[in-house]
C-alpha cells in the first residue's frame, strides 16, 4: 500500500504494471556494503533503452550500465548499508526500481547523513534536493525541465534563512560534477521579521549575464528601482515609487527582515543625486559614491569610463566554470586592450547559507587578485577593480545569489595563453592546516586560453 500511494502521488503508473512483473527480496553482503535487494523474478523481455541507466543483482553485487541490463534486475525498494564498528547500521542508499530503472524517491546517503534525494520516473531523473549537514531542511533543489544536447534545462532554488533563490538555467555534466549556469527568468525572494515572504529582485540571465528589464525592491521606502542591462553592463537606471512616478528622496536597502541598513542612496527625480553610502557597520557606512543626476562623480572609476580610454582590440569568450578552488566563480571573457586584459567574472555564493559579504583586497596589497603567466612564471598584479566592493567595504549576499565584477591586469597579453587569477601569491596559493586540510585562496587555477 505504500507503494501504491507514492506511485498515485507523483502521478507515476505502478500499480498496473507492479502486477506485471514479480519480486522477491534477497539479502546481500559484500566487503563493501550489505543490504537488502527486491529484484524481478519474471522480468523477461525487457529491451533497454540506450540514453537509460540500468541496475541489476550479480554475484552478489549491485551493478549498473547505460543501455543494458544483465543478471536479476532490481524491482521493489531496495537498502543498503555499511555497518560500524558498534554494529550501527549506516545507510549508503535507499529508494524504488522498476525492472531495473529507479522510479520514484532514491535517497543517498554519506556516513549516515542524508545527502540527496532523487525523484525519478522510470529512469528519468526529475528533481534532486541537496542537504547540508546540520541545516535544517532542503539546502538546494534543481528541477529536470528537459535535455537540450549535451546539457539539461533545469530550474535552481537556493534556500536559505533570508528566503530563496530561484533561478531558472543549464546543468551541463563535466566527469562527475556538473557546469551550471543561469539562463532564464530569476527571482529573490526574502522573508521580513514577520515570517512573510516578499520578492526583492527579479529580472533575466542569458549565461549568467543580467540582460534587459530588472526590478530590486524597496518595501520600507515603498519604491523599487528599474534597471536595464545590456548583458551586465548597466545601460539606465531609476528609481520608481510604488505607482511608476519619479522617486525623490533618501532610499535605504536593507537586510531580508528589514531589520538593518546596507545602504542609504539619495535620490531626485528618479536618479542618483548625492551620496550612496553602503556597507554599514555598527551605523557607519564604508563606503560612499557621489553621483550628480545619475552619473557617478567620485568615490570609484566607472568601467565605461575606463574603457573608453583604453578600446578593446580583442575578445576571448570563455564561459568557464572554475574547479573547487574557486568557490563558486567563473570565468566569462577576457578583453584585450593595447596595455592589458580586462577579465570578466561573476561569483555565485554557493558555500554559505546564513548569508555571506564579499569583497576583494585593493591593488598593491599582499593579498590582491594576481594573473599569472604559468608557461614563464611571470605575475601581472591587480591594476584595476570594477563592480565588486575592495576592503574595508563589502556586498552582502544571500545563498545562490550570484554577482559580476572586472578585474584590469596591465601587461597580460593574448600570447599568455596558461593562466591562473588568484587572490595572493599564485606560486604559494593554498595553507595546510595542522590536520592536512588544504585551503586554497580564491581565484582561477589553469586556465586555458585559446
Amino acid at each position: 500500500m505504500k507503494a501504491y500511494l507514492l506511485c498515485l502521488a507523483l502521478g507515476i503508473p505502478l500499480w498496473g504494471a507492479a502486477q506485471q512483473f514479480q519480486s522477491k527480496m534477497e539479502k546481500i553482503e559484500t566487503d563493501e556494503y550489505k543490504g537488502e535487494v527486491s529484484v524481478c523474478i519474471n522480468c523477461t523481455g525487457i529491451k533497454p533503452e540506450p540514453s537509460k541507466e540500468y541496475f541489476w543483482l550479480e554475484n552478489n553485487t549491485v551493478q549498473s550500465g547505460v543501455g543494458m541490463l544483465k543478471g536479476k534486475p532490481l524491482h521493489g525498494e531496495v537498502k543498503l548499508y555499511i555497518e560500524g564498528l558498534d554494529g550501527e547500521k549506516q545507510l549508503i542508499m535507499e529508494g524504488h526500481f522498476f525492472a531495473g530503472l529507479k522510479d520514484g524517491m532514491v535517497k543517498n546517503y554519506v556516513f549516515g547523513e542524508l545527502e540527496t534525494e532523487e525523484l525519478y520516473e522510470k529512469g528519468e531523473l526529475k528533481r534532486v534536493d541537496y542537504y547540508f549537514p546540520g541545516k535544517e531542511g532542503v539546502d538546494k533543489r534543481v528541477e529536470y525541465l528537459g535535455r537540450e544536447g549535451q546539457q539539461w534545462k533545469v530550474r535552481f532554488t537556493f534556500f536559505s534563512t533570508a528566503g530563496e533563490v530561484q533561478a531558472e538555467g543549464y546543468r551541463k555534466p563535466v566527469g562527475d560534477s556538473f557546469n551550471e549556469f543561469f539562463h532564464g527568468a530569476y527571482k529573490k525572494i526574502f522573508i521580513d521579521s514577520t515570517g512573510s515572504p516578499y520578492v526583492k529582485e527579479e529580472g533575466r540571465y542569458d549565461m549568467n549575464r543580467r540582460v534587459g528589464e530588472w526590478k530590486e525592491y524597496y518595501p520600507n521606502n515603498n519604491a523599487y528601482c528599474l534597471r536595464i542591462y545590456d548583458y551586465d553592463i548597466l545601460k539606465q537606471e531609476t528609481f520608481l515609487t510604488a505607482s511608476g512616478q519619479p522617486f525623490t528622496g533618501v532610499i535605504e536597502d536593507r537586510n531580508a527582515p528589514l531589520s538593518r541598513v546596507y545602504a542609504r542612496i539619495e535620490v531626485k527625480n528618479g536618479l542618483r543625486d548625492g551620496k550612496t553610502e553602503d556597507s554599514y557597520r555598527s551605523g557607519k557606512p564604508s563606503r560612499t559614491l557621489l553621483f550628480a543626476q545619475g552619473k557617478l562623480k567620485e568615490g570609484a572609476e566607472p568601467l565605461e569610463s575606463f574603457l573608453a580610454q583604453n578600446p578593446v582590440q580583442k575578445e576571448k569568450q570563455l564561459s568557464f566554470q572554475c574547479d573547487q578552488r574557486g568557490g563558486g566563480l567563473y570565468v566569462d571573457k577576457i578583453q584585450y586592450t593595447a596595455n592589458g586584459a580586462l577579465v570578466y567574472f561573476h561569483f555565485q555564493n554557493i558555500t554559505l547559507h546564513n548569508g555571506a559579504i564579499v569583497y576583494t583586497p585593493p591593488p598593491g596589497t599582499d593579498n590582491a587578485f594576481t594573473a599569472y603567466d604559468i608557461a614563464s612564471a611571470t605575475k601581472f598584479p591587480v591594476k584595476k577593480v570594477f563592480g565588486i566592493p575592495t576592503a574595508p567595504a563589502y556586498m552582502p549576499m544571500v545563498y545562490g545569489e550570484l554577482i559580476p565584477f572586472v578585474l584590469y591586469f596591465e601587461g597580460l597579453k593574448e600570447n599568455h595563453r596558461f593562466i591562473s587569477l588568484i587572490e595572493g601569491d599564485p606560486e604559494n596559493p593554498y595553507i595546510i592546516d595542522d590536520n592536512g586540510n588544504t585551503t586554497y585562496n580564491w581565484g582561477c587555477y589553469e586556465l586555458s586560453i585559446r
